[in-house]
């Protein structure tokens, strides 16, 4: 017979002087005698109303490793028409995860938590009228909120009074321990009971298990409450670093699913102020530290970088020090506490049209003051149309200057033209004689001219051999190949350059955008292939973060090398998507809105939608690799773009949080 976990945890504080940490570590949770875990009562046998086979929990103690996964679901019983909630661990892990298998009636569920971090998998916590509640369940796929739904069709289920994420079984009338998860203000109104040692009820009284208790017959906040708030917290699904050497640099590992379990343990304070080592060091974008003697705000999202500029760290606030957060005598003020970050929300728009980009253009034919950054967000979020790519193109490679006006770029313009003509001019010139003690000459154009009559033919444009948009990209490729003699050519490049033939329609403008573009991808075809390794690298660094289970799903296969993504890094999803999709998704990438990196998250937003087929399948490398390359033209990439806006800003919040 099992029990009721309850929890035991290392001293977890923060010294006056931030810089002094003592080593933080999780213990096991002890169990109490009182109360009976609920994973040996008989399974419900009857009709199904909900099942999730996808539903996993951690069970290591440091809340890391490999995640156990079983089946999550609620079954009408046939004798006694009474709904049960029960998981079940999968086929694999029955024989080690039989003790963590839960089951109990949903009449006996308290209220259940909802957690959407900015980070990681959703996850539900239960929590029973009994005080018990098993580890929370991580959703990698399926909705949250069918799970919530089916629940409230067999109960009345109500929303939490002071958390929105919080919702409490409207049947039930008191509960003896402390919910996990929930805010005592959620819990229902009437005085609450509390539950000896010896199992019988006692109105208002003291015992070993409750604490003590008001006159009303509200328990009072005690330190067993505090230990197993952060149990719970802690129990979020994610680790929590041992060794704080360094303050808050180091505390801030946390992730922010312990930062927001955290944060409503002290109920939510609404006065936070940016928080830096040191105490009044300036943040870490270099704005001026707010006045602490002033009431703290909440904290303003920060603008998306301009162009050329890295993105801006998010700032993590804490509690201020003279705020009250649980009974007096608490020494709950000194702990740390992380927020979580409400990231910018993806402003849907339509694409920018002729009218609106001419628009943003003074007489002399300048870009307005705000222009560039108008056509950067409009490019991200909507994207352009097609009579307004051509023009526009130019300015998201960098060709142009934004400040100049009409007659300046005609000028550069000319200028280009020549220098375009005399690379031209140099393979034009190569005699049939020459060539023949060309070595390399013959090399490079012979490989040119097998990519090029292969590339995207099924496009109007370079539908027919003898035609202008073929004979330009062949042009365009060779002559890069004399103006980059150390890059020269290699296959892929006419994937990223035959676009820019189709929309800019003219050989010298595709030349010198191609040549733009090869700036920010020409690592990618340096023969070591320390571009590539580096990208893959990032990818695997990202995935570590926002994707833990796939991570130590590809380790244990030997595929956490990422080979299988090469093709997606290397020419910019451009045989991943419709020829029409691979412009706009360029669009975004060039915008640089997000970094120069939105292409890493992009690659990581399709991978998580897939991670859980990618596990339930086993998939080795061979597989791996040709379920990848199926998807090619089967991505739903405005959504995509959206996910990966949000997997940025989440990264991009570790980070910050971790500086």
């Amino acid at each position: 017979m099992s029990n009721c976990p309850q929890s035991s945890i290392a001293n977890i504080s923060l010294a006056d002087d931030v810089d002094q940490w003592s080593e933080a570590l999780i213990v096991k949770p002890e169990v109490a005698a009182d109360v009976v875990w609920p994973h040996e009562c008989p399974a419900p046998c009857g009709r199904q109303l909900y099942q999730n086979s996808f539903i996993f929990i951690q069970v290591k103690k440091d809340c890391t490793g490999a995640p156990m996964t079983g089946a999550l679901s609620i079954v009408l019983d046939e004798q006694s028409s009474e709904a049960w909630c029960q998981w079940e661990p999968a086929a694999e892990h029955r024989e080690n995860g039989s003790e963590y298998e839960f089951r109990a009636r949903v009449a006996e569920i308290h209220s259940i938590k909802v957690i959407r971090a900015n980070m990681g998998y959703p996850q539900v916590i239960i929590n029973l009228q009994t005080g018990c509640s098993p580890p929370p369940f991580f959703f990698p796929s399926g909705s949250v909120s069918d799970f919530r739904q089916c629940l409230g069709e067999c109960v009345q289920l109500r929303r939490g009074d002071t958390d929105s994420n919080i919702w409490v079984n409207a049947e039930c009338v008191s509960c003896s321990s402390p919910v996990h998860g929930a805010s005592r203000d959620d819990t229902p109104a009437q005085p609450k009971k509390s539950v000896g040692a010896d199992g019988h009820q006692n109105d208002g009284a003291k015992s070993p298990t409750t604490g003590p208790t008001t006159p009303t017959g509200d328990r009072l906040p005690c330190k067993e409450d505090e230990t197993q708030w952060r149990w719970r917290a802690l129990q979020g699904g994610v680790s929590v670093v041992r060794n704080l050497r360094k303050g808050w640099a180091h505390a801030c590992n946390a992730t922010l699913d312990v930062a927001a379990a955290a944060a409503e343990l002290l109920d939510k304070s609404s006065t936070s102020a940016p928080y830096v080592p040191g105490g009044a060091a300036e943040p870490l974008d270099g704005r001026p530290a707010p006045d602490d003697s002033l009431p703290a705000e909440p904290l303003p999202l920060l603008p998306p970088p301009r162009c050329g500029s890295p993105p801006s760290p998010l700032l993590i606030p804490r509690p201020n020090r003279g705020d009250s957060f649980a009974s007096a005598g608490s020494d709950w003020e000194d702990c740390a506490v992380l927020v979580e970050h409400e990231h910018e929300p993806w402003q849907t728009r339509s694409p920018v049209s002729l009218a609106e980009w001419n628009a943003w253009f003074d007489a002399e034919g300048r870009l307005q003051a705000q222009g560039m950054d108008c056509l950067r967000r409009a490019a991200y979020y909507g994207g352009l149309s097609p009579q307004v790519r051509r023009l526009a193109w130019p300015y998201l490679l960098g060709c142009f200057p934004p400040t100049c006006s009409a007659q300046e770029r005609a000028a550069l313009r000319a200028a280009k033209v020549v220098e375009y003509q005399g690379y031209r001019r140099q393979w034009t010139s190569v005699t049939a004689e020459q060539a023949q003690r060309f070595g390399k000459f013959r090399e490079r154009k012979h490989r040119i001219d097998k990519d090029v009559i292969r590339t995207d033919r099924g496009q109007a444009v370079f539908a027919s051999e003898e035609g202008e948009g073929l004979r330009m990209l062949h042009d365009v490729l060779l002559s890069y190949a004399f103006y980059n003699f150390d890059l020269s050519y290699c296959q892929g490049m006419s994937d990223l350059a035959s676009p820019l033939v189709a929309v800019l329609q003219d050989e010298i403008d595709a030349f010198w955008c191609f040549q733009r573009l090869m700036e920010q991808v020409g690592s990618n075809f340096h023969k070591d292939q320390n571009g590539m390794h580096a990208q893959l690298q990032s990818l695997h660094r990202i995935c570590k973060v926002l994707e833990p289970g796939l991570v130590l799903f590809l380790e244990e296969r030997d595929c956490a090398h990422f080979y299988f993504c090469f093709r997606w890094l290397l020419i910019l999803f451009k045989r991943e998507l419709p020829f029409v999709e691979v412009q706009r998704v360029w669009e975004a990438l060039w915008a640089r809105v997000r970094g120069p990196d939105l292409h890493l998250f992009l690659a990581m937003a399709i991978l998580r939608r897939h991670a859980p087929a990618i596990i339930q399948q086993k998939l080795g490398f061979d597989e791996l690799l040709k379920y990848i390359n199926d998807l090619a033209l089967t991505l739903d990439i405005a959504a995509l773009l959206v996910e990966a806006d949000a997997l940025y800003q989440r990264y991009n919040a570790v980070l910050a949080a971790a500086s």
